[in-house]
């Protein structure tokens, strides 16, 4: 059970998960990353070989982009490469790190900064579903029909 003092939680069915990565074995993410413990510990989200999403809940911005992920994995997969589309037109330079810059030089509106963000994380959500399809297979798309 997690307290209420503690910052683990989880949604969409368990697939996303805010953890202490301090708590966690980089054992856990292979093949897909071959990583120390202190790197896995400087991650802000890192998938598991299933396809969870695990956010840092150590690092600040924890929240938002657990908050982010969360609506990103709720749409359908038509709907996020519209977005991936949409984003790239409107953006097509922005990367997360000009991103971070011109938010906390407040050079974006509370409301565009939001959505920059979940345009540039799209592809990592488009990503983290190829994975989990990989490791379940067809059993993942049969589940969807019974």
């Amino acid at each position: 059970m997690v307290g209420l003092w503690s910052k683990e939680k989880n949604a969409c069915c368990g697939k996303l998960i805010m953890k202490d990565f301090r708590k966690m074995n980089p054992r856990d993410f292979k093949p897909l990353y071959q990583l120390t413990r202190e790197e896995l510990e400087r991650e802000l989200i890192i998938f598991a070989p299933d396809g969870k999403c695990y956010v840092n809940s150590k690092k600040p911005g924890c929240e938002f982009a657990f908050s982010v992920f969360e609506t990103l994995m709720r749409e359908s997969t038509s709907t996020l490469e519209e977005c991936r589309k949409e984003f790239l037109e409107k953006y097509p330079d922005m990367t997360l790190e000009s991103w971070a810059e011109k938010t906390n030089k407040k050079r974006l509106e509370e409301k565009e900064s939001i959505g920059c963000f979940a345009g540039l994380v799209v592809p990592f959500e488009q990503e983290r579903r190829r994975i989990e399809t990989t490791y379940y297979g067809e059993r993942l798309l049969i589940s969807k029909y019974i």
